[in-house]
This record gives structure tokens, C-alpha cells and sequence, in this order.
């Protein structure tokens, strides 16, 4: 969406995404791991661009083994705020590998 509210479609995500953020001039959106027949993805992954027209995927993580009825749906949960460092932090839940990790990745700054 620009500054005028004039909204254009740049890429498709394969599952929902609740979460995005800035790291200086770069931009990450996570997906989740969720029940639905338009969802159906098991990996939670991270997308991002310093540019705002390639949208390559960076990470991914698998969903654990738990029920998403009683436990909850993979995530990658991605901070609120302005960050003019060069570091993204995330924390992921409910994955088989990582859950409960909150972790910090260097963002190349070109």
C-alpha cells in the first residue's frame, strides 16, 4: 500500500502472516502454521527484501508434532518498533525444532 492507499499485489505467501517488521531498510513478514483448506502449509517460513520487489524466502521451520486444537499453531513471532540496527529478532513457537527460541540474525545492510 503507498502513501495514497493505492494497494498492489508484489508476492504471494503461502500461509497467513500476522507479523512484519523493518530492519533499517529491509522488510520481514513470517507465516503461520494454521488449520484451514486455504492454509495448508506445515512450515512456518520468513520472507523478506531490501529492495520491495524480490521477496525470497529466508527461513523455515516445521511444524511440531502437537495438536493445533489444543496446543498452538506454528509461529514466527517478529518485534514491534523501529530497529536501526542491522539485527532481526524473532522467536518461534510451537516447531519442531526451535520452539520456544528467540533468536537474533545479522541482516546484511546492503
Amino acid at each position: 500500500m503507498d502513501r495514497d492507499n493505492n494497494v498492489q499485489a508484489i508476492s504471494n505467501l503461502p500461509s497467513s502472516s500476522i507479523y512484519g517488521c523493518r530492519v533499517r531498510d529491509s522488510v520481514f513478514f513470517s507465516t503461520m502454521v494454521e488449520p484451514s483448506a486455504v492454509n495448508p502449509d506445515r512450515c512456518v517460513r520468513v520472507f523478506g527484501t531490501a529492495d520491495g520487489q524480490s521477496w525470497p524466502e529466508l527461513l523455515h521451520w516445521q511444524k511440531d508434532r502437537w495438536s493445533m486444537k489444543y496446543f498452538q499453531y506454528g509461529n514466527a513471532f517478529l518485534p514491534d518498533g523501529t530497529n536501526t540496527t542491522n539485527f532481526l529478532a524473532l522467536t518461534t513457537v510451537a516447531t519442531a525444532s526451535d520452539d520456544l527460541v528467540s533468536t537474533i540474525y545479522q541482516v546484511d545492510p546492503s
